[in-house]
């Protein structure tokens, strides 16, 4: 029963929910799609909805709301990366919005998470959305808000010895109004002093839209969202949008959300199943050295005195050599002058199952501290493990084999 004594049907979201939910959001406003989806999105497909139907009651949750069978709002919860953190998001109905149905949902959700050993929720909400503002702030949940460019980030404590009043009677949701800003200043806690809910979202971003030789307004065309958000998602160091924005930009980019959400950086390349028809392919030598580029991460193998060594190394290319950087006092800087050694490097695409791999054989050659590699072979190599790493060698290719994993999708 809402405050206004309405009565409504809520229960976990099925599977067999997702043509309503179709209908559904063919019949709320633009405004609440806008702030549902950040942007555009005038229609949801039949893979979208069978995806937000599906749930497994522990990680992913969601409770849909029904007034005589129709459905008029969806609230859930979706568990982020390997912690005890949980995106949360709604959508009411027009009509039904302001009536205390965001309050309950939330209510709902956090006692579920809860039980299943949730510690934070975290949201993000466009600054014109007062109505879900007013619901985070009045949540008894400790909220934490930061704002950048229109978009504020929420972080809600699930711990909190409030949570047991979660949401104010609809008299006080309406007439104990409170802005964002007071709220900031009343908890006197910045969402910066929080640990990090995720990696370098916009970095990585940036990187595929790079990678993929598209522009910022293309991308956010491709992923249906407005590019004024997705410059804020490039550049908000605090940047934690819906699941369902991180997918639509890792679907217009080629990759995954796992890849633009930092879950690989600690596990190994290649962990994803093959697909069904894959094909070894030999590459040509001119594709070799343009898959190398101008410079990376690589690997140098050369036997040392216990045996076989394997290191990875940052790299630069130029005219065929491959250029390197590192200490006097290194065992890469003791490799024999003219030693033959061979020099890998490979990309590995866990998100479609292929990837290449590129060995060139050569000899070393030492070119000290002293040579002036930037002016001489217009190269620049700026090692990740720091230090001063004076000391140049070149790798003077013999040969270069590469081969590649390719799929029929």
């Amino acid at each position: 029963m809402l405050p206004n004594g309405q009565g409504v049907f809520i229960r976990p979201i099925e599977p067999s929910d997702a043509p309503a939910l179709v209908e559904f959001h063919a019949r709320i406003l633009a405004t609440s799609i806008h702030n549902r989806f950040f942007g555009a999105h005038p229609n949801l497909t039949s893979q979208e909805a069978s995806s937000f139907a599906t749930i497994d009651h522990r990680r992913r949750m969601a409770f849909v709301v029904l007034d005589d069978g129709t459905v008029v709002g969806v609230g859930r919860y979706e568990w982020i990366d390997n912690q005890t953190v949980a995106e949360v998001a709604f959508v009411v109905a027009d009509h039904f919005q302001r009536q205390g149905l965001e309050t309950i949902l939330l209510r709902l959700l956090v006692d579920h998470a809860r039980s299943n050993g949730f510690t934070q929720f975290v949201a993000q909400v466009l600054a014109s959305n007062s109505c879900m503002r007013e619901v985070f702030a009045h949540s008894g949940l400790s909220p934490l808000f930061r704002g950048h460019m229109g978009v504020i980030d929420v972080v809600l404590d699930l711990g909190t010895d409030e949570r047991h009043s979660v949401g104010p009677s609809l008299a006080t949701t309406r007439s104990g109004r409170n802005s964002t800003m007071n709220h900031d200043k009343r908890d006197a806690v910045s969402l910066s002093e929080t640990p990090t809910l995720r990696g370098d979202l916009g970095r990585r971003v940036r990187y595929w839209r790079e990678r993929a030789k598209m522009t910022p307004e293309e991308l956010a065309e491709q992923s249906g969202m407005s590019a004024g958000y997705l410059e804020y998602l490039e550049t908000a160091p605090t940047a934690q949008p819906p699941m369902n924005a991180v997918a639509r930009i890792a679907v217009a980019l080629g990759t995954s959300t796992a890849e633009l959400l930092g879950g690989n950086v600690e596990r190994s390349s290649g962990s994803a199943p093959a697909v069904r028809q894959p094909h070894l392919v030999v590459l040509e030598p001119d594709r070799n050295w343009t898959l190398l580029c101008k410079s990376g991460v690589g690997r140098i193998v050369f036997n040392a005195a216990d045996g076989p060594v394997a290191l990875p190394v940052n790299y630069a290319v130029s005219n065929h050599d491959i250029f390197l950087r590192t200490d006097e006092d290194t065992v890469i800087a003791k490799i024999d002058a003219d030693e033959r050694v061979s020099f890998e490097a490979d990309h590995i695409d866990d998100a479609m199952s292929k990837g290449w791999s590129v060995v060139v054989q050569a000899s070393c050659e030492h070119l000290g501290a002293d040579c002036k590699i930037d002016d001489i072979f217009d190269v620049r190599v700026d090692p990740w493990a720091g230090g001063r790493r004076q000391h140049w060698i070149r790798l003077r290719a013999r040969s270069i084999a590469g081969r590649a994993i390719e799929a029929d999708l």
